[in-house]
C-alpha cells in the first residue's frame, strides 16, 4: 500500500507543489527564528563575558538573600581582600586578573582623551582587550593605550604620556601620574569597553595612583577573573575547593558559563526575546495558512482519486488502509518540505551573518532545536490538515469505481484562501513600505542603531515572506 501512495503521490507531484511551498516557508520561519535567537544569544553572551579574557571562571558577589549592610560590605571590597598571590599558588589556577578601573585623562602636549583605564596582568591572554602592539603593563608606570587614542595623542611604543583621574580621589584632588611610558597599543574586539573607546591597560601602581591609594592591594573592586586548568571536561574539585577557601565573605565562584546564563536570564525582557517572539508568530501564522492550502490540496487529491480508491477497495483494500494512505502522503509532503523549509532557513540567516547584514560580529549558530523543531511542527501540522480528506477516502465504496468521477465543491474554500491570500499580500506590502520609510527616515539606515538596523530588516524580510506566500495561497494549480 505504501508503494502504491507513492506512485500516486509521483503522479500529482504537480498539485502537492502549493502545500509543498506553503510548508516550507512556514518552517523556514521557525528554522530562522531558532537561528537568529541562537545569534542574537551567542552575541549578547560575548558582550556579557568580554570582561573575562581568557579566563574560565570568576570571583562575584553573590547577592541573594544579603541585607543592604551586607552588600555594603562586599562592595567596599579591596583586591587585598581576595588573597590573590595565594589564589595563584593553587594547583591548577593558570592564571588570575583582579578586575580595577576607573576614569583618566590622557595628555600629550596639548592634546588630551578621556579614556578607562583597567588592570594588567600576569599572563597577556587574561586582559579582556587584544594586545596588537609591543606588550602588556609588567612594571611601575607603563600603560598600554587604545589604538585610536593613540593615532589622538600621535604617540607609539616608546612614547611617554601623562595621566590625570578625572575624578577627585581625596584631599589632593585628581590624582596625576607624569612620564607614564606607553609599552603597548590594544584593540577591543569584543566590545568589552566601547563605550569608552576602548580600554587603557596600566600597571599596579597607576591604578592605585588613580584611586588615591598608595597600594594596589587597597584599591576597591567585587570581580576576580580565573583561568582554571580543566581536568577532562570540568575543573578539579581540589581546585574549586581551594580557591572558595580563600575567597572574602559574600563571594562566590561562578563558571563563566553561569554568568553568562544568569546575565541574559536577568534580561528576559530585553529586545532578543522580541524579535524572536515576532518571528515565531510569523512562523506559526505561515503554518496556519500552509494548513489550509493542504486540507484544500488533500480534498482535491481525495475527490479525484475516488475511482482508485474505490477500485482498491474491490481488491482487498481496508478502510483502515485507505485512511493511513493519506495520512502516510501527508508525512511524506510534510518531512521533505520542512527539511527544504530548514534548508532555506539556514542558508537565509547564514548569508545574514557572513555579510553582517543584521549586526557586526553576529555569528551563525546551528542548534538541533533549530532542524528538528520545525521539521516536526511541519509534520504536525500537514498531518493534522490531511485528516478530514483520510475520513473521507475511508468513506468510499467498491460500487464507486462504477460511477463517474465527481469532484467536491471546493469554492468555499478557494474563496477562504483567495481572501486570506490577498490580506497576508496587502499587510506584507504594507510592511516592505513600512521599512523602506524606516531606512529612508534614518538616512538610508546610517543613523539607525544597530538594534533599530536589526528591526527593519526583519520588517522587510517578514513582509517579502508574506506576499510571497499570500500569492502561493492565492495561486490556482
Amino acid at each position: 500500500m505504501w508503494s502504491i501512495t507513492l506512485k500516486l503521490m509521483r503522479k500529482t507531484k504537480r498539485m502537492l507543489i502549493p502545500a509543498g511551498i506553503a510548508i516550507m516557508i512556514g518552517t523556514a520561519f521557525i528554522a530562522s527564528t531558532f537561528l537568529f535567537g541562537n545569534a542574537m544569544n551567542d552575541s549578547l553572551t560575548r558582550q556579557l563575558t568580554a570582561m573575562f579574557g581568557n579566563a574560565n571562571y570568576a570571583v562575584s558577589i553573590n547577592s541573594s538573600d544579603l541585607s543592604d549592610k551586607e552588600l555594603n560590605e562586599a562592595y567596599s571590597s579591596t583586591v587585598g581582600d581576595f588573597h590573590l598571590d595565594q589564589i595563584a599558588g593553587i594547583e591548577g589556577v593558570d592564571g588570575i586578573r583582579a578586575s580595577v578601573e576607573t576614569g583618566v585623562s590622557v595628555s600629550k602636549g596639548d592634546s588630551t582623551v578621556s579614556g578607562e583605564i583597567i588592570s594588567t596582568a600576569a599572563q597577556k591572554n587574561m586582559l579582556p582587550v587584544n594586545i596588537t602592539e609591543g606588550d602588556q603593563p609588567k612594571d611601575s608606570n607603563e600603560v598600554a593605550l587604545p589604538e585610536d587614542m593613540a593615532k589622538q595623542l600621535n604617540v607609539g611604543v616608546g612614547d611617554t604620556v601623562s595621566l590625570t583621574s578625572r575624578y577627585a580621589v581625596g584631599d589632593d584632588g585628581k590624582a596625576k601620574a607624569d612620564n607614564v611610558r606607553v609599552v603597548g597599543l590594544t584593540s577591543d574586539p569584543n566590545g568589552a569597553y566601547s563605550y569608552y573607546g576602548g580600554a587603557i591597560v596600566g600597571s599596579n601602581n597607576l591604578l592605585a595612583a588613580m584611586q588615591g591609594v598608595d597600594d594596589f592591594n587597597a584599591t576597591g573592586t567585587t570581580m576576580v577573573y580565573l583561568d582554571l586548568a580543566l581536568d577532562g571536561n570540568s575543573v578539579s574539585a581540589k581546585t574549586i575547593n581551594g580557591v572558595k577557601a580563600l575567597l572574602p565573605k559574600h563571594f562566590d565562584l561562578m563558571s563563566r558559563q553561569q554568568i553568562s546564563d544568569e546575565s541574559i536570564k536577568s534580561l528576559s525582557g530585553n529586545q532578543t526575546n522580541i524579535v524572536t517572539t515576532f518571528l515565531m508568530c510569523f512562523g506559526v501564522l505561515a503554518m496556519f495558512v500552509a494548513a489550509l492550502v493542504i486540507a484544500n490540496t488533500f480534498q482535491v487529491l481525495v475527490a479525484q482519486r475516488r475511482r482508485t480508491l474505490a477500485l482498491l477497495r474491490t481488491i482487498g483494500a481496508k478502510k483502515g488502509q485507505l485512511y493511513g494512505s493519506v495520512l502516510f502522503e501527508a508525512v511524506v509532503l510534510g518531512f521533505v518540505a520542512s527539511v527544504l523549509g530548514v534548508v532555506l532557513g539556514s542558508l537565509l540567516m547564514w548569508g545574514m551573518c557572513v555579510s553582517d547584514i543584521m549586526q557586526e560580529g553576529m555569528r551563525f549558530n546551528f542548534s538541533w532545536q533549530a532542524a528538528v523543531v520545525p521539521i516536526l511542527f511541519g509534520i504536525v501540522v500537514t498531518v493534522l490538515a490531511s485528516m478530514g480528506s483520510a475520513r473521507s477516502a475511508t468513506a468510499v465504496t467498491p460500487l464507486e469505481a462504477l460511477r463517474p468521477i465527481e469532484l467536491t465543491d471546493n469554492h468555499r474554500s478557494s474563496l477562504t484562501r483567495a481572501i486570506i491570500g490577498i490580506l497576508m499580500v496587502v499587510v506584507g506590502i504594507a510592511m516592505a513600505i513600512f521599512s523602506i520609510w524606516q531606512v529612508q527616515a534614518t538616512n538610508g539606515g546610517e543613523d539607525a542603531s544597530g538594534d533599530q538596523f536589526t528591526m527593519i530588516l526583519l520588517i522587510a524580510i517578514a513582509g517579502a515572506a508574506l506576499v510571497f506566500l499570500g500569492m502561493v495561497v492565492t495561486a490556482v494549480f
